[in-house]
């Protein structure tokens, strides 16, 4: 037992040894197959490792080109190609995995395949990455009402009104209409009850 913990507990050191350079036949080879060859350096690895680069950073990819992309992901969710859309934002997100638009157009376009339970992780971790994303909020408040998670439901709706009190983003309209159509079914199934009593 103590080897077993022994192994378990100790830190792995990969990211402390030397990146293998690639032999010359290696980036040959990789040249003939169509690649592009990009060696990072080490520190880059290490800090891609980490967290502290993206792969976008990585292949420096800007943030402009990124989302030039995400409007043609838009325009494909929109015509209805969700396969198209998903694979546009699925790339944008291994480029960038902590954009919360990215996360929250991959949530959308599950909410509409209604594939709820991946449409709310997807939007959960876009609030992870950025709370106050009111789109992310609204769309997985609804998403948990569709789940029957009301509380959870009202939570999100409630923390879209407090992050936009005037109402001007859509998706801050929507979570109201939303929220304001469950109070009312509530409403009725409570006062059906009292009837009933």
């Amino acid at each position: 037992m103590t080897n077993r913990t022994n192994i378990l507990n100790r830190e792995p050191n990969i990211l402390n040894q030397e990146a293998p350079e690639a032999t010359p036949a290696m980036r040959a080879a990789a040249r003939e197959a169509g690649a592009t060859v990009t060696a990072w350096s080490p520190e880059q690895t290490k800090r891609f490792l980490t967290g502290d680069l993206t792969l976008g950073d990585l292949e420096g990819i800007s943030k402009e080109e990124q989302y030039e992309m995400a409007q043609r992901g838009f325009a494909l969710f929109e015509e209805g190609r969700l396969d198209r859309a998903r694979n546009v934002f699925e790339g944008l997100h291994a480029l960038d995995p902590f954009d919360a638009y990215f996360l929250t157009a991959l949530g959308c376009i599950a909410q509409r395949e209604d594939d709820l339970e991946a449409a709310d992780a997807y939007f959960s971790r876009a609030l992870d990455v950025n709370p106050f994303a009111i789109a992310a909020r609204s769309n997985r408040g609804e998403v948990r009402v569709l789940l029957g998670r009301l509380g959870e439901a009202a939570d999100d709706f409630a923390k879209v009104a407090e992050l936009d009190p005037d109402g001007g983003h859509t998706s801050a309209r929507r979570a109201r209409a939303i929220a304001t159509v469950v109070l009312s079914e509530m409403e009725a199934v409570r006062s059906a009850r009292t009837n009933e009593r």
